[in-house]
């Protein structure tokens, strides 16, 4: 493996383009563990019974959400650069948050979860191609080990804060919070210089797509992968959804 490496350009520091892509990252994880907190108060405000199982489906929907968008990134990132790309699916996670907060009925909170999922596989795809623009080897190995720390971190967090929201405020501030976040996310990467230059970006055509897709499915390692992703994100999905009725 080649150690070599090609820097951002100097508009940054090292350390700040770290925290950028672990903060990047760091919102999938906050749109799904800061909710837990507030099943409880989301059965109350919708008139669901106090054990009812239907407050999972924010959880599950929000994967399904995740799942959905996330095969489409890669094309339309590759086409139009990263950081377009990134503010967009921003938008939507910001669109899904607060569309979440401001629900009338269960319905409209579950589309607006999915929603916020689709918006969410924005980041998480995002993070790993821009540190792989700018970065080769042992050196980019460094980089998404602590990106990929800091994602393992989150839950263990996010729920305390979403408890602090909650001790607050209704569990609409909790779903609203997120938004804020990215928010605030998004003025900061404005100092974030796009790392996949005009001259590098390839056309976005269905056949180019098609290909790439079929590629990765007839893969053995990657589909190998895939299903064991999937089989650990169903039963996490699963876990997450009925650990309040457990504890």
């Amino acid at each position: 493996m080649t150690t070599s490496k090609e820097r951002p350009p100097r508009t940054i520091a090292h350390r700040e383009f770290i925290a950028m892509l672990a903060a990047i990252t760091a919102t999938m994880a906050l749109g799904i563990d800061m909710t837990l907190p507030a099943f409880t108060d989301i059965r109350a405000g919708f008139g669901l019974a106090a054990d009812s199982p239907r407050v999972a489906l924010t959880v599950t929907l929000y994967f399904l959400g995740v799942a959905s968008a996330m095969l489409f990134y890669g094309p339309f990132t590759d086409r139009f650069g990263r950081k377009p790309v990134l503010y967009t699916s921003m938008s939507l996670y910001a669109l899904g948050a607060l569309g979440s907060a401001l629900a009338p009925t269960f319905g409209v909170l579950i589309v607006s979860r999915f929603i916020w999922g689709m918006g969410a596989a924005g980041p998480r795809s995002l993070a790993l191609a821009i540190g792989r623009d700018l970065y080769r080897g042992d050196h980019l190995a460094r980089i998404l080990a602590v990106v990929a720390s800091v994602f393992m971190v989150v839950p263990a967090f996010a729920p305390l804060l979403g408890q602090v929201v909650l001790n607050f405020g209704s569990w609409r501030w909790v779903m609203a919070a997120p938004a804020a976040g990215v928010l605030m996310l998004a003025v900061w990467l404005i100092r974030l210089p796009e790392s996949l230059p005009p001259d590098k970006r390839r056309p976005l055509t269905f056949d180019r797509t098609r290909h790439a897709i079929a590629a990765v499915f007839t893969n053995r390692v990657t589909t190998r992968s895939a299903l064991a992703i999937m089989f650990d994100y169903g039963s996490f999905t699963a876990f997450l959804g009925s650990i309040q009725l457990i504890f």
